[in-house]
């Protein structure tokens, strides 16, 4: 993955001015890629007021229900929620048929699916718009095409029907690299808008510019979009926070975290639940009520918000881009990350800061401070190892493939096909069967960026790096004893959730066949995707003998899988249940869990520690202290993938 450094065209704004007031861009021209520098320069809204037909697909519901409130009265958009309920097919058609002269869909990319069916139903009974040559379509934060894939399928298709479209253009303040083929295919033109000051820009200015004296002793030179931030490298998250609120007063915290249980940890730690207010997903809105959180959840940043701020206001990643953040208070940006108790909550200087920063319109904020949980030495696979793990990984894919189209019989066909699934990690790159070019480039985006986290300073130096941003670095360590930790859980499927579950669906049974029945069953595996199969197999009881624990339920599937002949490899699947990378694991530790593996499988062989190392690639490690030695190992990688029924969100 790589930043792009050479432009087609490269535009001078001044600050201050609207990209509709850009000569040469007061329409988004097609088949570009529009790299903006800098947001809240009105790229949706030059969309939104053009003069065509438009489809601007926008990555989270979060935005589209904050773009969607300023532009409705005004400029009649339509917002299209995906598979949710609250947009109906009959809705989209009865839009398509109004007298609105330009047609605005704001819609996610699942939500493009319904679009394009409500056409095509259209178009049987009467002449229509047609899709692909009446409407421009605008990927609106296009770099979460790269950031958001890796977890999300939703994605894929809707970049096929990209491509089909007569006129598209994709945008976004932090454009990354794309690799797909289609993009030089079809001469995309990469084009930059560079901010400058209003001062040294004329072509908008008839009269020349007044000349005034400058106090050049107490001046400070204002860049036309840098940001000042300050890294805090702390060795505790929630410490670092406090500290910091304590010596920055301000009228409210804007908290982003990539994490609902650091999230959770941190307010009950503080005792701050009602002085705290959630933003995120909705179905995460959904299971922070479930479980009864106390402070107050919500999946939208409405106008109404911007005027009510608590204290503390965390962010779940959802909105970390494209939001408007109108505000007449100016708070604390605070961005946390810890890239070992929450893997997840890891942001990348590039896009995710600048981003984060954007949100704020009209530079609405008073301090902005990175709070990073420093690390020691993070190992990962280098360029190269990761270039040929993809490469061997592709052979073994290919050639299983090849087998499983010759197999004289079904059991062998299967077999084949779960060793092309557990390819890793090329397997990984496919989506329904195709090579996804995007999933490829989120491989090496994820790899990137975890680098930054392998120490310190190289986080620092890729804020440097990125030429956004005007860096001071801090920090502190606190005393063992005076550490505010984090608490783990089992995320959505903790005890409480798993036994709930397992009520309802109990319940549900009485009254089978029901339109009530079939309603609630859908919305609860939606929600709980990964417990479907293992209810079927041990109902309500089965559960409750495992205690409701979700590591129990896996390991338990698998052996029914294995039993039922639809599992090759189930040790693979209980090593990779058991141990995670970047965890570090004693000798002993090892060995004691590989051979209660293999007494349940009744493999007749004694376990050794190295023996894992043919499910991960490891780094032998010293983990004891002054007081000792401890032999073990870190795990940088895995070797396999265990099967996607066990993989489930």
């Amino acid at each position: 993955m790589s930043f792009r450094d050479k432009f087609d065209l490269t535009i001078n704004v001044p600050n201050g001015k609207w990209l509709s007031q850009v000569p040469g861009l007061e329409q988004i021209p097609s088949n570009c890629i529009l790299y903006k520098t800098r947001t809240g320069i009105g790229a949706t809204f030059s969309e939104v007021i053009s003069k065509r037909h438009s489809i601007i697909m926008l990555p989270n519901v979060s935005i589209i229900k904050n773009k969607h409130g300023k532009y409705q009265s005004l400029h009649e958009t339509f917002a299209v929620y995906g598979d949710s309920d609250q947009t109906k097919l009959d809705d989209i058609m009865w839009y398509m048929l109004s007298d609105i002269p330009y047609k605005k869909f704001l819609t996610t990319p699942q939500g493009l699916k319904k679009i394009k069916y409500a056409i095509e139903i259209l178009s049987r009974t009467s002449s229509t718009l047609n899709l692909f040559s009446d409407f421009f379509l605008l990927v609106d934060e296009c770099h979460k095409l790269v950031k958001d894939v890796g977890y999300r399928e939703d994605m894929v298709p809707p970049m096929d029907d990209f491509f089909q479209f007569s006129s598209k253009a994709l945008v976004s303040a932090t454009v990354l690299e794309f690799s797909d083929p289609r993009f030089v295919e079809q001469e995309f033109k990469y084009i930059k808008i560079r901010p400058v000051h209003s001062q040294i820009s004329s072509w908008f200015r008839n009269e020349p510019m007044p000349r005034q004296i400058i106090d050049r002793k107490n001046f400070k030179s204002i860049h036309p979009f840098k940001k000042e931030i300050r890294l805090y490298n702390v060795n505790s998250l929630t410490n670092g926070l406090v500290d910091y609120v304590n010596a920055n007063p301000a009228p409210a915290n804007c908290i982003f975290l990539n994490s609902i249980d650091g999230i959770k940890s941190i307010i009950k730690s503080l005792g701050i639940e009602h002085e705290s207010k959630i933003y995120c997903s909705t179905e995460s809105a959904l299971l922070l009520k479930k479980n009864g959180i106390e402070c107050s959840v919500s999946n939208a940043f409405l106008a109404k918000d911007g005027k009510s701020l608590l204290k503390y206001n965390f962010f779940t990643s959802s909105f970390f881009t494209g939001l408007d953040i109108d505000l007449c208070i100016k708070p604390n940006i605070i961005i946390l990350t810890d890239c070992y108790a929450l893997k997840f909550s890891v942001i990348d200087p590039f896009t995710d800061t600048a981003q984060i920063i954007g949100r704020f319109r009209n530079n609405m904020y008073q301090s902005v401070v990175h709070i990073n949980v420093r690390t020691s030495y993070i190992e990962q696979r280098t360029e190269t190892e990761l270039a040929n793990d993809l490469r061997d990984s592709k052979v073994v894919y290919e050639a299983m493939g090849a087998m499983s189209t010759i197999a004289e019989n079904d059991n062998i066909r299967k077999m084949y096909e779960q060793h092309q699934e557990r390819s890793f990690p090329y397997a990984k790159l496919i989506s329904d069967g195709k090579y996804s070019y995007f999933k490829a480039d989120n491989i090496w985006d994820r790899h990137r960026v975890r680098s930054y986290y392998r120490e310190h300073s190289f986080l620092s130096a890729a804020y440097r790096k990125s030429g956004l941003f005007d860096i001071v670095v801090d920090g502190e360590t606190y005393d063992r004893t005076q550490i505010i930790k984090l608490s783990r859980s089992a995320g959505k499927y903790n005890v409480k959730m798993v036994r709930q579950y397992a009520e309802v669906f109990d319940e549900l049974e009485l009254i089978f066949g029901t339109f009530y029945y079939h309603r609630c069953r859908e919305h609860f595996e939606k929600l709980f995707p990964l417990l479907v199969e293992p209810f079927k197999h041990l109902g309500h009881q089965g559960f409750k003998d495992l205690n409701f624990s979700i590591r129990a339920i896996k390991q338990k599937l698998i052996l029914i899988h294995r039993e039922q002949g639809f599992n090759y490899h189930s040790l693979i699947d209980l090593v990779l249940l058991k141990f995670k990378v970047g965890n570090r694991y004693s000798r002993e530790f090892i060995k004691t869990e590989l051979q209660a593996m293999y007494n349940l499988l009744d493999f007749k062989c004694t376990a050794k520690a190295t023996d894992l190392g043919r499910f991960f690639v490891m780094q032998p490690m010293n983990l004891g202290n002054r007081k000792g030695s401890l032999s073990g190992f870190e795990l940088i990688e895995q070797r396999y993938s265990s099967l996607k029924v066990y993989d489930r969100p």
